[in-house]
């Protein structure tokens, strides 16, 4: 098979140009009956895949349990704020259930046990909390609570000195 030939056929394969006035264009591609193979193709599966099942179910467990932990912690706060501490105190052990490692429970938490006198108590949860700081605002809300625990604690004890 020549280069001659090669070069034949390819030309009979190449679309012609058609006249049309003052512009050209090609003709049309020729339709493809695919009756033949449509009973054959199946779609993938049953709906929309956009990621693998465990992906997607794992995504939506986690934005379900994040909305579940601001709605305890906002409720939390506004228990503490009411001076309703052990009901404050209720919401951020379930918060803490779902993420154990949240700053936000763990200061809510050290607020209850400070509002309850048990600044030992209160002072752990904010070490758990410094150690899981990630950003200058959390670090901030910690160690100012932090210190505010350690007066109370100061003050507590001078108390018991002086009676």
């Amino acid at each position: 098979m020549g280069p001659d030939i090669v070069r034949r056929d390819a030309d009979t394969l190449a679309p012609l140009p058609l006249e049309l006035g003052d512009r050209a264009t090609f003709a049309p591609e020729p339709a493809v009956d695919i009756g033949a193979i449509t009973g054959r193709l199946k779609p993938a599966s049953d709906g929309l895949q956009i990621a693998a099942d465990s992906d997607v179910l794992a995504k939506l467990r986690e934005l379900q349990a994040n909305k579940k932990l601001r709605a305890l912690l906002d409720r939390a706060t506004r228990a503490i704020d009411n001076g309703k501490v052990m009901d404050a105190l209720t919401d951020v052990d379930a918060a803490l259930e779902i993420d154990p490692a949240n700053v936000a429970a763990l200061v809510l938490a050290a607020r209850c046990w400070y509002a309850l006198g048990k600044f030992d108590a209160a002072l752990d949860l904010l070490a758990t909390a410094r150690t899981h700081a990630r950003n200058t605002d959390e670090v901030t809300a910690v160690l100012r609570w932090r210190e505010t625990c350690e007066l109370g604690l100061l003050e507590a004890v001078s108390a018991n000195w002086a009676s």
